[in-house]
């Protein structure tokens, strides 16, 4: 579903608030008022983004697989991966995650002994440098897929500044109004280095943006696994024991 222009946050939305606020119109800007709106851009967005590790900057992403191949280009704008990447429906039930282990650790076992197999661990190459883009990066597989595997990645975005052309940041459907504020405090920051109506707002919607988001990707269950009718299901709390072991609390086996 689209999201509604008036409730979303733009490039040219931001422009015309900050250069409202610090020039008093909203478009015909000079190159050097141009510049110190987009600084007051910049010192927003990275405001926000610093501010809390937000659930949005992690989507989930479909990683293919091809026989003989070990090395994935990550698409642009994603940084890295989380530590733990999960096999699809049907093959995580046998199929422990593919966990993260350091680059160097990869290629010391891929000088070793270079086999291929079910990938067991991945690292996160830094590829050539791109003056374009910046620097790549590469998702590396070991041992090299023997098969064709579809694996589940949250994948990390990196931070990007928007303009004419990539108008909407990320995060800008969620934090709409947490973005303006931070952008326009900046703006007070920066005209006459005070503080003023925008950065007292920001410091209430910020904690409350804070919460929202840590309710909303926070899991719903820490419990043993069921079935649809709430019943526990002993297949799946096996295949989970046979993974991992017994575990143990104060000697005593769980």
């Amino acid at each position: 579903m689209t999201t509604p222009a008036a409730m979303t946050v733009s490039y040219s939305s931001l422009v015309e608030r900050i250069g409202r606020f610090l020039f008093g119109q909203r478009s015909d800007f000079e190159n050097d008022s141009l510049a110190d709106i987009h600084d007051c851009i910049r010192d927003g967005l990275n405001r926000v983004y610093t501010a809390y590790d937000w659930s949005f900057f992690k989507p989930v992403k479909t990683i293919s697989t091809v026989d003989g191949t070990s090395a994935y280009d990550l698409p642009t704008g994603y940084e890295s991966i989380e530590s733990e990447m999960h096999y699809a429906l049907g093959e995580d039930t046998f199929y422990p995650p593919v966990r993260e282990r350091s680059d160097s650790q990869i290629r010391r076992w891929q000088q070793r002994d270079d086999e291929e197999g079910r990938p067991l661990y991945f690292s996160v190459r830094t590829a050539e440098f791109d003056p374009e883009v910046g620097s790549g990066r590469q998702l590396i597989l070991y041992p090299t897929p023997d098969d064709e595997y579809t694996l589940y990645a949250n994948m990390t975005l990196k931070p990007t500044m928007i303009d004419a052309t990539n108008q909407y940041p990320v995060g800008g459907e969620t934090l709409a109004v947490v973005i303006t504020e931070a952008c326009l405090a900046a703006a007070e920051h920066n005209l006459d280095d005070g503080e003023g109506i925008h950065e007292k707002q920001l410091l209430q919607l910020l904690p409350l943006a804070i919460m929202a988001d840590q309710h909303k990707s926070s899991p719903m269950s820490l419990g043993p696994d069921a079935t649809a009718d709430g019943r526990r299901s002993m297949s799946s709390s096996w295949v989970r024991a046979a993974r991992m072991g017994s575990v143990s609390l104060d000697g005593s086996e769980l």
